[in-house]
């Protein structure tokens, strides 16, 4: 019983709120990006050092500061 009201109420708040269903799609996007990631038959095939499209690049190391005399 106690499932059925959290279900409800739950619903209801996703039809109301906007904010909610904005939160579940990022939710839901998040997820997808993940099962791909695991199910990602052919990712030994890639070309090496190829990073994925999603991922950020990284920064060169920053110069190291001359010392103060």
């Amino acid at each position: 019983m106690v499932a059925i009201i959290g279900i409800a109420a739950t619903l209801l708040a996703y039809a109301i709120s906007p904010g909610v269903r904005h939160a579940v799609r990022h939710a839901e996007h998040g997820v997808k990006g993940v099962v791909n990631r695991v199910f990602d038959r052919d990712q030994k095939a890639r070309a090496p050092g190829r990073a994925p499209a999603h991922s950020t690049p990284s920064r060169p190391p920053a110069r190291a500061q001359p010392p103060s005399r």
